[in-house]
């Protein structure tokens, strides 16, 4: 059906968000204990009460990218580039052509960081 609807589509994984438990056998506890301390946020919803989705969002990343890799693989060849944007913001101006950015390096603008990382691009 995804295929259908889009034809240039490579690969999709559907993944429900993992219970706390599910997420909490994914860390090391004495890991979660220490971040727990800390009063970090980046693991979300594990602290927090259980409010938030951050560590359910870095999970569907990282399938992301384990697609991103499996096509590479059947295509035998890399992306040059990647991309990582939030379908729910709103890009104020045309990204910049990646010719001009270095590949060397990771181009994140410098407004609200979080641990020194744009979280928002």
């Amino acid at each position: 059906a995804m295929k259908a609807a889009f034809p240039t589509l490579a690969g999709f994984r559907w993944m429900k968000d993992a219970s706390i438990a599910e997420l909490r056998s994914m860390l090391e506890s004495k890991s979660l204990s220490l971040y727990e301390m800390l009063g970090g946020m980046a693991l979300q919803p594990l602290t927090n009460n259980g409010v938030g989705t951050i560590l359910h969002s870095l999970l569907k990343l990282k399938a992301a990218f384990e697609l991103v890799q499996q096509h590479e693989e059947e295509r035998g060849s890399r992306f040059a580039w990647l991309v990582f944007s939030r379908t729910d913001l709103l890009w104020l101006a045309p990204h910049p052509p990646v010719a001009l950015l270095d590949p060397g390096l990771i181009w994140l603008p410098e407004t609200t960081k979080t641990l020194g990382i744009r979280t928002r691009y």
